[in-house]
């Protein structure tokens, strides 16, 4: 995955304004270098990239939004979340794609094999589909935002604020949150809570990077953030893998031994998911991260 821009010539004393005048400027410059990668079909990380980049431009237009008109901000914020939705549909496809030829690679008996490739095969036509709007729609689509988001940049008013105290902020709207949502980690079936924790793990994680030139140990933070949101994450692949192989196994459109070997393995991953999450929370407590985190954020 493609490492966020750096801000160029970003001053945390400076008024925040500037400072988020800076960092749309740069956030969307990303999202339009990594649109050529993006429209080679079979380049899956160039549409991982993507997508992660403009998740980041979201994440800031929600974090800085007390600061920002709504009008000014409305065509971005829609623009972004088709482009998101379209590229999502493709990258969805891609990481069952890539999961399947792990599990096929696994399986002993041939009749396994076989079915799993018949399944590879179905993905990626569907993939092909999803793709097609893409390359229709994406470098247009990509220009219109650069506009738009350019001409937001250039309004943004005096905050009345430096950039570092706007990050102590952000950061500690998106740490409570995470921790308001937190709970849903000790239950395992709780499908739509490990969700929303994966969510504001995410959010968390992207305001700690946004804000580490201000302050260097939240580049740390932002760190062990990440893996909790990875251990999620796949959690939340087998989630919808599970869900998805129920219904095709109940109206008969997989062979059955198939689906049902599919299943005993996302669940299986599911639980290893599941399980790293808990011993990573269980290491946070014991080394008093939670604290830690807390103590630099209520310092900014």
């Amino acid at each position: 995955m493609a490492k966020a821009y750096e801000i160029p010539d970003l001053n945390c004393q400076s008024d925040a304004g500037e400072g988020i005048s800076k960092v749309l400027v740069a956030r969307m410059r990303q999202i339009s270098d990594l649109v050529e990668p993006a429209l080679m079909e079979n380049n899956i990380e160039g549409i991982h990239d993507l997508r992660v980049s403009i998740r980041r431009l979201r994440s800031v237009l929600r974090d800085f939004s007390i600061l920002l008109k709504k009008s000014s901000t409305k065509q971005v914020r829609k623009g972004l979340k088709r482009l998101a939705r379209l590229l999502g549909s493709v990258r969805d496809l891609d990481v069952e794609i890539e999961m399947l030829k792990k599990l096929k690679q696994n399986a002993e008996r041939k009749e396994i094999q076989q079915g799993i490739e018949k399944l590879i095969q179905e993905k990626l036509r569907f993939r092909s589909d999803a793709f097609r709007p893409v390359s229709s729609e994406l470098k247009e689509s990509v220009e219109k935002l650069s506009v738009a988001v350019s001409e937001m940049a250039s309004g943004i008013p005096e905050a009345g604020i430096n950039f570092k105290q706007l990050g102590g902020f952000v950061t500690r709207k998106n740490f409570n949150e995470f921790l308001t949502l937190s709970k849903n980690l000790f239950d395992p079936f709780d499908v739509k809570g490990l969700h929303e924790l994966r969510i504001a793990c995410k959010r968390l994680r992207y305001s700690l990077e946004l804000f580490s030139p201000c302050v260097g140990e939240l580049s740390s933070f932002a760190e062990s953030v990440a893996e909790m949101q990875g251990f999620l994450g796949d959690l939340h692949d087998c989630d919808v893998w599970t869900e998805r192989l129920k219904e095709d196994l109940i109206r008969e459109k997989i062979e059955k031994s198939v689906g049902i070997w599919l299943l005993s393995e996302f669940t299986k991953r599911r639980a290893k998911s599941y399980s790293k999450a808990l011993r990573l929370w269980h290491e946070w407590e014991n080394s008093d991260f939670i604290e830690k985190v807390r103590s630099v954020l209520y310092d900014l």
